[in-house]
């Protein structure tokens, strides 16, 4: 069975709160017994990452995968840094990287 086309939304409201398809209007999941603050979290964390994924068919897979790359190019680019560590401009641009990727929690 295929799950509700995107996009999602959020519609959170007292007591409960609920994730709705925005083009058929039909709701998708609802949250209740919690508190507010996590009802509220736990709808934007599902609906944002429903759309991110939106048309991938396996995001567990396309999320492991993109993991997996961001390994392999922090340890290319430790590669490359010991390797031309004498070049400013390449440590430089390496060292901007390497920032970046280290923005991109696991």
């Amino acid at each position: 069975m295929k799950h509700t086309p995107e996009p999602w939304a959020q519609v959170p409201k007292r007591g409960s709160a609920h994730i709705w398809n925005e083009a058929t209007g039909i709701v998708v999941a609802g949250f209740g017994g919690m508190t507010q603050g996590q009802e509220r979290a736990n709808l934007q964390r599902t609906v944002a990452c429903v759309n991110a994924l939106a048309g991938v068919p396996d995001p567990a897979a396309f999320v492991n995968e993109t993991l997996g790359l961001l390994d392999a190019a922090r340890h290319e680019l430790s590669l490359w840094l010991d390797y031309r560590q004498d070049d400013q401009d390449t440590a430089r641009v390496v060292d901007e990287i390497t920032e970046f990727l280290a923005t991109v929690n696991r």
